[in-house]
């Protein structure tokens, strides 16, 4: 099994904890694998869909998914920010704001990242 078919089957399950986690493990060529197959997934996940529907039950996932395999601080902000990806659980809705030292959040995923990856998408710059 490859790392996409592993990382696409925690996304169906929704499980970003197993995400993030499976994702620290994963070298640089799967994580260039995974980068590459993420955005057509979500277009997937999108058609399954109407198109008014968010994505409100995979954001979470999904987000630590890029979190962890996208290249560059731009990339990891950019995806994290989609219009996708904000629920009507959010904050910019009035919804609970996620706890930015809590490792199983996205930025669990950027911080287990080689590189300076982590330190560059860090909010201070690192």
């Amino acid at each position: 099994m490859s790392a996409w078919e592993e990382i696409r089957g925690l996304i169906d399950r929704r499980d970003a904890d197993a995400v993030a986690a499976r994702i620290a493990g994963l070298d640089e060529e799967a994580r260039k694998e995974v980068a590459g197959r993420l955005p057509g997934y979500l277009k997937t996940l999108r058609g399954r869909r109407e198109s008014w529907e968010r994505l409100d039950d995979h954001a979470e996932v999904l987000r630590a998914a890029g979190a962890g395999v996208l290249p560059g601080a731009a990339a990891v902000a950019t995806w994290l920010n989609r219009r996708d990806f904000t629920t009507r659980w959010s904050p910019a809705y009035g919804g609970h704001r996620a706890d930015p030292d809590d490792p199983r959040g996205p930025a669990g995923g950027v911080a287990g990242r080689p590189g300076g990856t982590a330190r560059a998408a860090a909010p201070d710059g690192g």
